[in-house]
């Protein structure tokens, strides 16, 4: 189960060291890799509204998140979620 989430250092548009402020708080208590990343996934699909062209070349998924509209960056801002 601990390797579902091997890859956590932050990158140019998954700033998983950004996210943990926002993730922590609402998933840090649930147990277990699994549980965490599926309700991270269930959480974002319900948070963000898919909309064309509302992103930038230079968004990431903090910007993403904190718009609440994505093109294409919903996978990248519930990796971020979980690497945090």
């Amino acid at each position: 189960m601990d390797d579902l989430i091997r890859y956590t250092r932050p990158s140019r548009y998954c700033p998983s060291d950004r996210m943990g402020g926002l993730t922590l708080p609402g998933f840090g208590h649930l147990p277990g890799a699994r549980t965490q990343a599926e309700a991270i996934v269930r959480h974002v699909g319900e948070h963000l509204s898919s909309v064309v062209g509302s992103g930038s070349p230079t968004d990431d998924a903090v910007d993403t998140y904190l718009a609440g509209k994505a093109c294409a960056a919903t996978s990248r801002t519930s990796a971020s979620h979980c690497a945090a």
